[in-house]
């Protein structure tokens, strides 16, 4: 039997991918081995490229599985692959380059390269439960991205918003639900911009046909845009007790001067009022978010601000990232940028605001009852792991209770060690 290994870096968007590109080569009766085995004829290595250390991290990932195989094919796509098809170190090891504009049409052009005699069905794309790490699927909605963050070169690698059409998401849904699956998260580059390329608001649209459908029990976003989170999109989402009541929304920056040099779009007043809107009509929620420390001109005041908005606005998580240039970008030729010991010092600073806020979170909830879905089967211990509806990793140890159960739990108390609660079934 053939076989093959992928390599996922960077992005939600990227595991989605490579998730179904797995699934397309069993499907043409191709083994998947691990990638660290060294021993597949073919690796898929998908890309990244959002700062100059993700793109280092992309070349040198493809020459070691270039060197430790040096008889193997190596194929090539993602965010990075628009740059390094005219890098000759790379060129000379690398089988076939994908670029992110034919992303659409990958498992047909491996299947051609690789003399796979089968035209490719999107709907065999859709990976089986038993061939993944989680049981959660992750469902591809659109590519690309209409922003122009000063920070951000994606939309020049990825291109601009496109959508895939209502009827074949909701097709692929309810071939997940054949299949199984009891949570779907919706991915995109630019979640929130979908439809807009076909001349609608489409989550508004997509996400009450998916729940009138099909049945799965739990409908995830991933990541959205401020902006994005419309009163009436705020509205679909708060009618069904099957959208989980997570929402990441990316703030960057708590200063509305760097969210200017940011060209992020909205101020914090704005920023402030859609979580307000969003806890009126949900008031339960669980929110995330990603903030960017030490951008160009970040003064002491606005890293101030930054500290201060997060508190005042009560994440439950953060995702914290220090500044880093990516060459091409508008930010990485300001003036004023920040030196390495201070951004060090600053993500210091904010990191023990999120330990704050996340442990607050993780003991509000000792006495309450939370719906999990199982994701890890029993470790050696005989303990199991599942993730909540308003994203809590949950531990809990039941002889009875298998993968991808939904089950409910009372939450007993925290494990620090874990960063998980501790759940007793109900």
């Amino acid at each position: 039997m053939k076989t093959i290994s992928f390599v996922t870096l960077g992005c939600r968007a990227n595991q989605a991918e490579n998730s179904e590109y797995h699934q397309s080569m069993l499907e043409a009766g191709w083994e998947v081995l691990d990638a660290e085995s060294n021993s597949s004829e073919v690796y898929v290595i998908n890309t990244c490229t959002v700062t100059n250390e993700a793109e280092r991290q992309s070349r040198q990932t493809i020459k070691k599985y270039a060197k430790n195989n040096p008889n193997s094919k190596l194929i090539v796509t993602g965010c990075s692959s628009k740059y390094l098809e005219n890098n000759k170190d790379i060129t000379s090891i690398v089988s076939l380059f994908v670029p992110n504009l034919q992303k659409d049409k990958f498992v047909q052009r491996v299947y051609d390269h690789l003399g796979i005699e089968k035209d490719f069905n999107p709907l065999d794309s859709i990976p089986r439960l038993e061939n993944t790490d989680t049981t959660r699927l992750n469902l591809k909605i659109s590519d690309g991205c209409n922003w122009a963050c000063s920070f951000c070169i994606i939309p020049r690698t990825r291109g601009k918003l496109r959508s895939l059409s209502e009827d074949d998401i909701v097709t692929k849904a309810k071939r997940a639900e054949e299949m199984g699956y009891k949570e779907i998260v919706l991915t995109a580059i630019q979640l929130g911009g979908y439809g807009k390329d076909l001349g609608r608001n489409g989550l508004e649209i997509l996400i009450p046909r998916l729940l009138a459908e099909t049945k799965i029990p739990r409908i995830r976003l991933s990541s959205i845009e401020p902006t994005d989170v419309s009163d009436d999109l705020i509205k679909e989402l708060a009618k069904s007790d099957r959208i989980c009541n997570q929402f990441h929304i990316p703030i960057q920056s708590g200063s509305d001067h760097i969210l200017d040099l940011m060209k992020r779009r909205y101020s914090r007043d704005e920023y402030a009022d859609r979580i307000n809107t969003l806890r009126k009509y949900i008031p339960d929620l669980t929110l995330t978010t990603d903030i960017m420390v030490g951008f160009p001109q970040e003064s002491e005041q606005d890293f101030a601000d930054s500290c201060e908005f997060v508190q005042t606005l009560g994440f439950n998580k953060l995702h914290i990232f220090p500044y880093s240039d990516r060459q091409g970008t508008a930010a990485s030729k300001m003036e004023g940028k920040i030196s390495p010991e201070i951004i060090k010092e600053r993500k210091k600073i904010l990191a023990t605001i999120d330990n704050k806020l996340h442990y607050d979170w993780m003991n509000r909830s000792i006495g309450t009852k939370k719906q999990i879905l199982v994701e890890m089967p029993k470790d050696d211990s005989g303990v199991m792991q599942g993730m909540s509806k308003d994203y809590y990793k949950v531990s809990f140890n039941h002889k009875n209770i298998k993968r991808n159960d939904l089950i409910d739990v009372m939450i007993k108390g925290v494990d620090l060690d874990k960063l998980c609660l501790i759940g007793e079934l109900i």
